[in-house]
């Protein structure tokens, strides 16, 4: 086969691929512009950012971090204060923290899963994050 053709067939399969994975992705503003339950994880916990603002998160594991507070969106991204605290590990008490959270991308396909706390299942969705500040607060 001749070079080109070899180069030609792999940039029109990178051009395909990229194609169908970007039909996958939501636009993160749709996504929090309603007033239903968005539940997302990173691999390794899950965030829910629940109607009239309140969130929760928690590890998908039997031990990690969680967070019991409030979001708000704005054009800067999500602004979440809440109380840090740790399943099956030591915490400070009443650890409150402030996170400044962007989302790069939210992939459309959902998986159902139920939450360790509460017991409630989710339909989760994956996501990918940027954590831009987290500050201890009084």
């Amino acid at each position: 086969m001749k070079p080109h053709r070899t180069i030609a067939i792999i940039l029109f399969s990178v051009i395909l691929a990229a194609k169908s994975w970007s039909a996958d992705l939501l636009d993160t503003k749709k996504v929090f512009s309603g007033e239903t339950e968005v539940c997302l994880s990173d691999g390794s916990s899950l965030y829910v950012f629940h109607p009239k603002g309140t969130f929760t998160m928690e590890p998908l594991g039997i031990s990690g971090r969680t967070i019991e507070g409030l979001w708000k969106y704005d054009s800067d991204g999500i602004r979440i204060t809440g109380t840090w605290s740790w399943i099956n590990g030591l915490s400070v008490p009443n650890d409150r923290r402030e996170m400044d959270l962007n989302i790069g991308a939210i992939l459309a396909k959902k998986t159902k899963r139920r939450s360790r706390n509460t017991g409630k299942e989710h339909e989760i969705q994956e996501a990918y994050f940027l954590i831009d500040r987290l500050e201890k607060i009084n």
